[in-house]
């Protein structure tokens, strides 16, 4: 299967996760006759393996930044009203069109 990927890297778990569904077709085509082969299977399966890998990533590069930006808070390399500022609003407003929809935000209670 790794021989379809035509050199793309896919994380372990993402490629052993797609083994599943294609091993479950296979035993059930056996017995079963099944509206598609095994090749558009595999083609399908290699597409979506890559995207949700790129799609991993995407979010870990996300992941990484805030974990770096946690880093410099807690090592005092960072400082708040100096470096970056938090600021909590009880209204937003949203434009639609070119229409301001004012929206009023809900307070969570933890």
């Amino acid at each position: 299967m790794r021989f379809l990927l035509d050199g793309a890297i896919v994380e372990d778990r993402i490629f052993n996760n797609c083994l599943i569904p294609l091993s479950t077709y296979y035993t059930l085509s056996e017995h079963l006759e099944l509206p598609w082969n095994m090749d558009d299977l595999f083609s399908m399966s290699v597409k979506l393996m890559i995207e949700q890998n790129r799609e991993t990533k995407k979010n870990d590069d996300l992941g990484n930044f805030w974990k770096v930006i946690q880093f410099l808070i807690s090592s005092n390399l960072l400082f708040e009203d100096g470096d970056y500022k938090l600021v909590t609003a009880d209204r937003f407003e949203l434009y639609y069109q070119s229409k301001a929809l004012k929206r009023q935000c809900s307070k969570r209670t933890e």
